[in-house]
């Protein structure tokens, strides 16, 4: 079987550099740029529970004609933020600095309340294994950068301190092939999308203000 994971939408949230919330609305631009996709047949479509990985599924729509209709899955959920969820990293660097410095340094310490990067990856990696079994054809999953990242955490078979070496923008494009086990083949950034700000190890990193300027992408092939 061949998984698509494409990164949600920016939200204001992400650009300002803020912890996410499941409620954080897209930006309307990065839902136009999303649109330009040109999909393959796929044969489900799986969308993380925020309402940003919602919006962008409803952007792509038009092109994407699923055999069944899109449905939920509560593994692709994000990184949930706990009591830091709608704050800015410079406010909880004032706040609560040291729980930072560990939050920034293992990959293991989450926020009060919140999840880990190894909570994240060990989520994602039981979905992908039941997933290899369970599913067929072309699957596009919808989700927030932590849970592609832990994809390609998984498919590499590399350890959870790699969680934090890995940045992918919004609407970004993962490839993987299910042959006895999970090969990455591509990651593919949108056409005109914004880079991710390097050297935080997951949300929230600020985006550089920009132009964004659609043209339309075929995905999935090779």
């Amino acid at each position: 079987m061949r998984l698509l994971m494409l990164v949600q939408a920016a939200t204001p949230e992400l650009r300002r550099g803020v912890f996410p919330r499941p409620g954080d609305e897209a930006e309307g631009r990065s839902l136009v740029l999303a649109a330009h996709r040109v999909w393959p047949k796929v044969s489900a479509v799986l969308v993380a529970p925020t309402r940003a990985a919602e919006q962008t599924v409803s952007a792509v729509a038009a092109t994407l004609q699923p055999e069944r209709p899109p449905r939920p899955c509560a593994a692709l959920a994000d990184a949930a933020a706990g009591e830091w969820a709608g704050r800015s990293l410079d406010a909880v660097a004032d706040a609560e600095p040291a729980s930072l410095e560990r939050w920034l340094g293992d990959p293991r310490a989450s926020p009060p309340g919140g999840d880990s990067a190894a909570d994240v990856l060990d989520r994602v990696g039981r979905w992908l294994r039941v997933l290899a079994q369970q599913e067929t054809g072309t699957v596009l999953a919808v989700a927030p950068a932590a849970a592609v990242r832990a994809a390609i955490v998984t498919a590499l078979e590399s350890p959870v301190a790699a969680m934090h070496g890995i940045e992918v923008a919004p609407l970004t494009l993962l490839r993987l092939d299910w042959r006895e086990r999970w090969r990455l083949v591509s990651l593919q950034p949108a056409s005109g999308a914004l880079p991710p700000v390097a050297g935080r190890p997951g949300p929230p990193h600020a985006e550089p203000a920009g132009p964004e300027q659609p043209r339309p992408s075929t995905v999935g092939g090779g």
